[in-house]
């Protein structure tokens, strides 16, 4: 580690969900060119399986700065029910048809600062230190999750 610590002390997720609208904003003692990772999903079950499947509503990289004040992710944008069934489509004509078991009434919000980031953060993120930041496989990250629930039901309806 070099003289560039860069500190993250505080590292907020916070989130409004109204009329199929989500609402996202950070709040982070980080810069503002911060790069960080950003992805809405819901998970479901497929009959006979015990692993969980995603489908994503939103998946984006970009700066903590665009997050400070808010951005706002349409949910009714990604019709879940349809995207399922294209999969399902895809996965009959490769002979691995499936049928979904359950849905998850919940979307998973992941927001993180990842390796590779640019300098000063330096190799593994190695600089980068505080009470937000953990290691993972070797890298200094920053991880935050968050499930709100929002059946699919709502989602189709955009309420």
């Amino acid at each position: 580690m070099n003289g560039n610590q860069i500190v993250a002390d505080t590292f907020e997720v916070r989130h409004e969900l109204r009329d199929g609208q989500l609402t996202l904003a950070l709040d982070t003692d980080l810069g503002d060119n911060t790069e960080v990772f950003v992805s809405v999903a819901r998970s479901y079950r497929i009959r006979g399986d015990s692993e969980d499947y995603i489908i994503e509503y939103y998946n984006a990289a970009g700066p903590v700065g665009m997050w400070r004040s808010g951005k706002t992710i349409d949910l009714t944008s990604t019709d879940f029910w349809a995207e399922v069934a294209k999969l399902q489509r895809a996965m009959a004509l490769q002979g691995e048809p499936f049928v979904v078991a359950n849905v998850s009434d919940e979307l998973r919000i992941d927001v993180n600062v990842y390796p590779g980031q640019n300098a000063p953060f330096d190799s593994a993120n190695a600089n980068l230190t505080g009470k937000a930041v953990s290691n993972s496989w070797g890298n200094r990250v920053i991880d935050k999750d968050l499930f709100v629930r929002y059946p699919v039901g709502e989602a189709v309806a955009g309420k």
